[in-house]
């Protein structure tokens, strides 16, 4: 009985996992090892929203869209006080600071 609980616990800590936009796997795995502590963290944590200019999950409430612009030459993102690209190695002119 006490095993059937602990899959329970692990399944639901793998949907809240997705929901949230987080690795199903890696927190039903968490889950089965520690069941109660997986489910806290991930009530915790924030969700996870694909951002366009980073290219990679980041958390909702944190945006780096502002800090970032393309690259004119090879259209990848690079921070807006980049005076050279790190990806092509082109120079760029450097966007004013905001103050």
């Amino acid at each position: 009985m006490e095993i059937l609980i602990w899959l329970a616990m692990a399944s639901v800590s793998a949907y809240i996992a997705g929901e949230k936009g987080r690795s199903i796997g890696g927190w039903f795995l968490l889950g089965l090892l520690l069941p109660l502590l997986s489910i806290i963290l991930l009530i915790v944590l924030p969700p996870l929203k694909y951002s366009e200019a980073t290219g990679r999950m980041e958390p909702e409430g944190v945006s780096a869209a502002g800090k970032y612009r393309k690259c004119p030459f090879c259209a990848e993102m690079v921070l807006k006080e980049a005076i050279k690209c790190k990806h092509c190695q082109s120079d760029i002119t450097a966007e004013p600071k905001e103050s």
